[in-house]
C-alpha cells in the first residue's frame, strides 16, 4: 500500500510538475508546490507515505468544488447557475483541459469535485484539481484496470490526439 501511494503522488507530482514549466503559467489549473514522502513504521514494516503540496484554494462560504458551488446556489435560488456562470466555468473547465493536453497530459477522472472554484462574481475562477490517476498522453493505463469515477469516466478507452500548432 505504501509504494502504490508514493507511486501515485509521485506521478501527480510529475503531471502538474509539467503544467509548472508552462509558460505563461494557467490559472485554471491548481499549482504544483512540492512533493515527497514520510517513512512511518506500521506493524513492524517501514512504509514511505507521499504526499503533495499545492495551492490553497479558498472557496469561501458558497464551497470550495463546483459541487458546493452548484448545490449552495440552488439552495440560494432554486436553479443552478444562471448561463453567464455556466459559460465562464466551461470556459475555464476547456481552458484548464486545454493548458493540461498542451503538456501532454490525460486528467481521466474530470468531475465536479475535481474542480475547486475560488473568488465570486466577476472573480469567480474554476480550477482544475486531483491528479492522481492523470497519465502521460501514450502511457498505459494503471494495470490495465479501468480508471475514473463511475459516472464520470469514458465507458470505453478515449483516444486523445495532442495537436501541436507549428
Amino acid at each position: 500500500l505504501g509504494e502504490r501511494a508514493a507511486l501515485v503522488v509521485q506521478k501527480e507530482a510529475v503531471s502538474l510538475g509539467r503544467l509548472n514549466d508552462r509558460v505563461p503559467p494557467t490559472p485554471f489549473v491548481v499549482r504544483y508546490i512540492d512533493a515527497g514522502a514520510i517513512p512511518i513504521v506500521r506493524a513492524k514494516k517501514r512504509l514511505d507515505l507521499g504526499w503533495i503540496a499545492v495551492e490553497y484554494v479558498h472557496g469561501g462560504p458558497e464551497g470550495t468544488t463546483l459541487t458546493d458551488r452548484v448545490t449552495s446556489t440552488v439552495a440560494a435560488t432554486g436553479t443552478a447557475f444562471d448561463p453567464a456562470r455556466a459559460a465562464l466555468a466551461v470556459e475555464h473547465i476547456a481552458r484548464g483541459l486545454h493548458a493540461v493536453h498542451e503538456v501532454s497530459v490525460i486528467h481521466r477522472d474530470m468531475k465536479p469535485d475535481n474542480v475547486l472554484v475560488c473568488g465570486t462574481g466577476e472573480e469567480e475562477i474554476f480550477k482544475l484539481s486531483d491528479f492522481g490517476i492523470a497519465r502521460a498522453h501514450g502511457a498505459q493505463a494503471t494495470l490495465g484496470m479501468i480508471v475514473g469515477t463511475p459516472g464520470y469516466a469514458a465507458p470505453a478507452p478515449v483516444e486523445i490526439a495532442v495537436v501541436v500548432n507549428t
